[in-house]
């Protein structure tokens, strides 16, 4: 998320606007960037047993409103200028657009000398082209089940996180965890690259519990 101009980066609770830092921020970075700039003891953090994020005010109760699409980048799909009424926390009723919540994923670099066609359909407006000398890689992503059905019931939405996410085009980071940056000798590293398609979500379960894989094809 670029910070450096308006669109998703303000909130003010208690009449005190707070604004993350200027910059080009992953979305754990963001948080941790509002999380210093909110006033007095309101802090920000992001759960990944739930994939939510919570603003919580300890032992203040204000008003809060997002000046801007903060609140739909934080998953609590509310517009520019929503004002929630005076509380003590408020946590995400989906998964922020800006992560998606994985549970495990496999990747695999592609040989671009062999392989002289790829095909994969689009999802949503995520498309791109490989030019110069770039490494294109292959990543299964299984994907819990809240970033596909947000919904009480277990039923699919209009805003289901995943078709209205900021993950499946631009520039991403893939990341299970561990800080350094993916090689064969360190295969759960992190990975910066930019999104060439994502494509065919399909839904797996296995002793009772029910997950989604897709394949993302990116390069870097």
């Amino acid at each position: 998320m670029d910070t450096n101009v308006q669109g998703c980066r303000s909130v003010t609770i208690n009449s005190v606007v707070s604004t993350v830092t200027a910059g080009y921020f992953n979305f754990h970075a963001f948080v941790t960037n509002l999380n210093s700039a909110l006033t007095g003891s309101w802090t920000a953090s992001f759960s990944t047993t739930t994939g939510l994020v919570t603003l919580d005010g300890t032992a203040a109760s204000h008003d809060l409103t997002f000046n801007d699409r903060i609140g739909v980048y934080l998953g609590f799909q509310h517009p520019a200028t929503y004002s929630l009424t005076a509380g003590y926390s408020y946590t995400s009723t989906v998964p922020p657009p800006g992560c998606l919540h994985l549970l495990g994923a496999m990747w695999e670099d592609i040989d671009m000398q062999r392989e002289r066609v790829l095909e994969q359909t689009r999802l949503g407006r995520g498309f791109g082209y490989v030019w110069g000398g770039a490494t294109v890689w292959s990543w299964n992503l299984s994907i819990h089940p809240r970033s596909i059905m947000p919904s009480a019931t277990g039923t699919f939405t209009t805003d289901e996180p995943l078709l209205s996410s900021f993950v499946t085009q631009g520039k991403v980071r893939i990341w299970m965890g561990v800080e350094p940056a993916i090689s064969y000798g360190a295969s759960g590293g992190k990975l910066d690259a930019h999104v060439l398609s994502f494509d065919g979500i399909r839904r797996t379960s296995s002793m009772g519990f029910t997950s989604y894989e897709a394949t993302l094809l990116v390069c870097s």
